[in-house]
């Protein structure tokens, strides 16, 4: 009797943890996580390294779809004595991301970390329009997304993060790589 109950309480657990594997790691619902990644970003994604101040802004959600900008603004010592000012807009699917692959790096300044967070399979799925200073801007696709942001909120971000991803590609009519 006791291998039979030993026996049916490993089986529910396996199934348990199998039917976890794949789902979202958190109990937020997919608006909810898209506010504090909004929220969050804009608040913990500013940030300076030398003469150069970073800033996250413009964070947007149009279902799965994510797009930010990311300043960087020199100041007026450098470049000669004018400001010199760079946008990127990112924009990309969070169904095209892949949830299992973010990693988490020491940045330049110790205070902050950089999330990478790659595609799926590689494929070149993260939209970057770059307008740079008396430059035309330059358009490009990429394997990857970075989020920088300080280093006490980087652990939440990333498993917020991972949630949004989980949450998007369960989603019926989500499809990664479209």
């Amino acid at each position: 009797m006791k291998d039979i109950l030993l026996s049916t309480m490993l089986i529910l657990l396996f199934g348990a943890i199998a039917s976890s594997q794949g789902k979202s790691t958190s109990n937020d619902s997919l608006p909810d996580l898209q506010a504090w990644l909004a929220k969050s970003m804009k608040k913990y994604g500013t940030y300076s390294q030398g003469v150069v101040e970073h800033r996250i802004s413009k964070v947007q959600f149009s279902g799965c779809r994510m797009n930010f900008d990311l300043t960087g603004t020199a100041a007026a010592s450098y470049e000669g004595g004018m400001r010199h000012i760079t946008t990127s807009s990112i924009t990309f699917d969070l169904s095209d991301l892949d949830s299992n692959r973010i990693s988490e790096r020491i940045a330049i300044d110790s205070d902050v970390r950089t999330l990478l967070v790659n595609a799926i399979d590689g494929k070149e799925v993260v939209s970057s329009r770059v307008n740079r200073y008396f430059a035309e801007p330059i358009s490009t696709l990429e394997r990857s997304v970075s989020i920088t942001v300080r280093k006490r909120i980087a652990t939440e971000m990333k498993t917020k993060l991972m949630s949004a991803i989980k949450a998007c590609q369960q989603m019926p009519s989500s499809q990664p790589g479209k």
